[in-house]
């Protein structure tokens, strides 16, 4: 895990960099899925929704300089085999969306971290935290429920000091 003040941090991105790249990584997977455009969730002007699937939804929030601060999936498996490739297929898309920085073998540690390569995760359940250059994410499914959360978050963005330095 990378973590601690020597660390890379990752860029933060607006939620139609994340889109576009979330989209170009279903498209390297060979996945027909896509990201819909964004649009106003009702919550509020920093806070985003849109689709993947009926299945797959996502909510956005951005900080003041219109960036993301989190993303949230809520995903049903439907309990079939093409439902369950959608939901690790957009795990994966995820995580290269949202840290770009990682190599395939970070990103693929980052998803057996969470526990998604444990067998049988679907009906004994799931919930795994990991951290890679400062990106929090998090993956929470309760046994043979077909709901899945996962949350990706960025470090908020810190401010430069306004002491002067004598």
């Amino acid at each position: 895990m990378l973590a601690g003040p020597a660390a890379a941090q990752a860029e933060r991105i607006t939620p139609d960099e994340f889109r576009l790249r979330i989209n170009d990584a279903f498209g390297c997977r060979g996945m027909k899925l896509q990201l819909q455009p964004w649009v106003p969730s009702g919550m509020g002007p920093a806070v985003l929704k849109a689709a993947v699937t009926r299945n797959i939804a996502a909510i956005a929030e951005m900080d003041s300089d219109d960036r993301l601060s989190a993303v949230l999936f809520v995903m049903r498996t439907g309990r079939t085999l093409e439902s369950v490739m959608q939901v690790v297929a957009t795990l994966a898309a995820t995580t290269y969306a949202g840290n770009p920085e990682l190599s395939e073998a970070d990103r693929l540690g980052l998803l057996d971290e969470l526990g998604l390569f444990e067998q049988e995760w679907g009906q004994k359940g799931l919930a795994g935290t990991a951290v890679r250059n400062g990106v929090t994410y998090l993956v929470v499914h309760p046994g043979g429920d077909p709901l899945v959360i996962f949350l990706v978050s960025w470090p908020a963005r810190r401010e430069p000091s306004r002491e002067r330095v004598l």
